[in-house]
């Protein structure tokens, strides 16, 4: 009875889809971004995997969009701050708010230039937009390391879904 059980532990354990331990990481033009709880680590893209050259943003809240971590304005002269919004969900995309922080250095005062997406590696857009290029579940699912051809077809499935219901609300 005894062996019974652990078989059945051993088969239980097998047949999970493999999961990544590596940490979500963000794309937002030439930056990488990679969030580790309170901090967000923000590097170049051609920067080195071990971290030199790259730079960190502190978290300042939470709240239903996600994580918000911020940069700047790291003195009374410096007229710009950027804001990363993390969100919950490991399948949407980030945002990047550029602020022009010249009328004063209170969040209040900060007026919004610039937004960005960063899409996230494996993420819904990503793999929407290699669906669209060409890439079979097959080959979604194994450079991405995703559960398999099931989980790539349930991704494409949900942000073709969810771009559909943005494309008729905006009509």
């Amino acid at each position: 009875m005894r062996n019974l059980v652990i078989v059945l532990s051993l088969a239980a354990c097998g047949s999970r889809a493999p999961q990544t331990t590596l940490p979500r990481e963000y794309s937002c033009g030439q930056l990488a971004l990679v969030p580790h709880g309170d901090r967000l680590e923000i590097r170049e893209a051609s920067a080195s995997i071990d971290g030199s050259g790259a730079q960190s943003a502190r978290l300042v809240s939470r709240d239903a969009s996600g994580d918000h971590y911020v940069v700047g304005p790291l003195s009374p002269i410096d007229v710009s701050a950027v804001e990363f919004v993390v969100p919950t969900d490991s399948r949407h995309d980030a945002v990047r708010h550029v602020y022009d922080t010249s009328s004063g250095t209170a969040r209040a005062d900060w007026r919004l230039t610039r937004d960005e997406v960063c899409t996230l590696r494996g993420g819904d857009t990503d793999v929407l937009t290699r669906y669209t290029k060409g890439a079979s579940f097959e080959q979604l699912s194994h450079d991405l390391a995703l559960g398999g051809r099931d989980e790539a077809r349930e991704i494409v499935h949900r942000a073709l879904l969810s771009l559909q219901r943005r494309y008729f609300a905006d009509r």
